[in-house]
Parts: C-alpha cells; sequence; structure tokens
C-alpha cells in the first residue's frame, strides 16, 4: 500500500475524510487529459484516427464531437479502458499532479482529437520525487515504463503530446500481427490472416517499437493506405519477414527481438503449428 496527498481532483472516485488517501495498482480514476503526460516520443496517426472512428462507431461520441459518453459527459472511455499510468507529485509549474503513461498514448492522443476532458486511468506506480527529471527518467526506463527512441534512432525526453514523431511504420508493425490479446480462442483474435509475428496477451514490452526499428534500419518502406491493396501489404510482409529473420540471427540472446514470434514463412494463422505451440504455452 502506497500514500499520497488527499486532492480535490481524485473525490469522485477515491475519497477519504482523513489528511492522506491509500493509492494502490488497482485504484481507477478520471482526470483531466491536461494532467497527462506521453513516455514515448513515437506514435501512429492512423491508428489514432481508428480509435476516433471506433468511438463514434459504438456512440462514445459523435461525428460532431459534441457529446460524450462516460465521465458525465467528458470522456470517450470507461473505466473498464482505464490507462495504465505513473502518478507523480504536484508539477512545480502546473501546480496540479501529474499522470505519466505507461501505454496506451492512442487512447489519449484519440481523447485529445475529439476534444474529450478527462480520460480513466489506472495507477500502476507511484514516483515520489519531482516528476520531468533526469532521475524520473532513468527510474522509468529501469522499470520499462518509457521508450525514448525516435525514428531517426536518436533519444529524446518528450516535452508533451504535440511533440511525437508520426511512424508509419510502427503501425505497419501493428497491422501486420495476428493478436491473442482477450483470451486463446482463435475467433477473439483480430489482425493479420496471414501474419508477420503472433502477438499473446501484453507480450514483449514495446515489441511493436522493437520490430519498426530494425524495418527501418533496413530502410523499409511502408505508407499509410499500403494495407488497403492486399497484395501489396502481403508483399510487405513477406519482405519484412525477411529483414527480420536477418536481424534476429545477429542479435545478442537479451535482445527483445529475440523473443519475438516471428512466423518463419507465410501461413494462414489458423493452420500454423508454430502459432498453436505458442498459443498452448498460455492455456
Amino acid at each position: 500500500m502506497k500514500y499520497c496527498a488527499k486532492l480535490i481532483f481524485l473525490t469522485p472516485l477515491i475519497c477519504s475524510v482523513n489528511l492522506f488517501f491509500p493509492i494502490n495498482n488497482v485504484d481507477i480514476l478520471f482526470v483531466n487529459l491536461s494532467q497527462l503526460r506521453p513516455t514515448q516520443v513515437r506514435y501512429s496517426s492512423e491508428n489514432v484516427n481508428d480509435k476516433v472512428t471506433k468511438a463514434i462507431k459504438q456512440g462514445d461520441t459523435n461525428k460532431e464531437f459534441s457529446t460524450f459518453k462516460y465521465d458525465n459527459g467528458q470522456s470517450i472511455f470507461s473505466t473498464k479502458d482505464a490507462l495504465p499510468v505513473i502518478a507523480t507529485n504536484i508539477d512545480s509549474e502546473e501546480k496540479t499532479p501529474l499522470f505519466y503513461l505507461i501505454d496506451g498514448h492512442h487512447s489519449a492522443l484519440a481523447s485529445f482529437k475529439v476534444k474529450a476532458k478527462t480520460i480513466p486511468v489506472k495507477i500502476e506506480d507511484i514516483y515520489y520525487p519531482a516528476p520531468g527529471t533526469n532521475f524520473f527518467w532513468e527510474w522509468a526506463q529501469k522499470h520499462q515504463y518509457t521508450y525514448l527512441k525516435d525514428t531517426d534512432g536518436s533519444l529524446r525526453i518528450p516535452e508533451d503530446f504535440n511533440t511525437l514523431t508520426n511512424d508509419p511504420i510502427r503501425y505497419f508493425a501493428a497491422l501486420a500481427a495476428r493478436k491473442f490479446e482477450k483470451d486463446t480462442n482463435y475467433k477473439n483474435s483480430t489482425g493479420a490472416e496471414f501474419p508477420l509475428w503472433v502477438k499473446i496477451g501484453k507480450d514483449i514490452p514495446f515489441i511493436e517499437f522493437h520490430i519498426a526499428d530494425a524495418l527501418i534500419e533496413a530502410s523499409f518502406v511502408y505508407n499509410y493506405g499500403d494495407e488497403k491493396d492486399k497484395k501489396l501489404f502481403q508483399e510487405k510482409i513477406e519482405f519484412a519477414r525477411i529483414i527480420l529473420t536477418k536481424k534476429i540471427k545477429e542479435l545478442d540472446e537479451k535482445a527483445p527481438l529475440k523473443q519475438l514470434k516471428l512466423l518463419t514463412k507465410q501461413e494462414h494463422f489458423r493452420k500454423s503449428v508454430a502459432i498453436q505451440k505458442w498459443l498452448s504455452f498460455f492455456q
């Protein structure tokens, strides 16, 4: 159990008559979007558009972005979609507690795009010293809460959501996967029918970024919309398969890509012996 000073903005979901209230990794609350900070320097604009389209289709907002379904008309996400965050102390300049996203940057960006006011978060960890310092980022990297590598290979700290790099190849990496994120049931899986790789559960931290990095290094080209041409998209998957197969052989055993569930050949996800084997480990 961890504790921090009771603050008015937390009272909608967490309240205490004492000066202090408990915070742990089950606490979920709505926070103002202005209190969010990124821990990644890259995103995909098409992934954001997908989130917005889904929100409209589900009735979480409308095409005019004038109504929102949750948190008394302030959010397009419910508490079941809460994003994992690091809670920090009151920022000296903002005069408010800040929450650093561990995951869910595209959901946050989608919320900004539709001009929602709040978003649900789940407290995964708490950082007591001043946030945003070099010590904070070193601590976040140690705990695998952040990924600071940009598309040009440089490392940088994200100032805010407006400074993130649009990365189409990160989007390709996601589209090229077959994902078993809910369970190991084939019917509940999503993604490519003839996948490049397989994602089961949360899988390897930042794996899509690691895939994108390897492809960018090999001058792989993908443009938004390429996936609409099925033949072209599959050709790109096969080219990416060659690149990743070669790259993985060159890597140290501790490299994240060494754990990638990469399919060595083109095959339908339902007929893949490799996928059956991987799924059996999680059943």
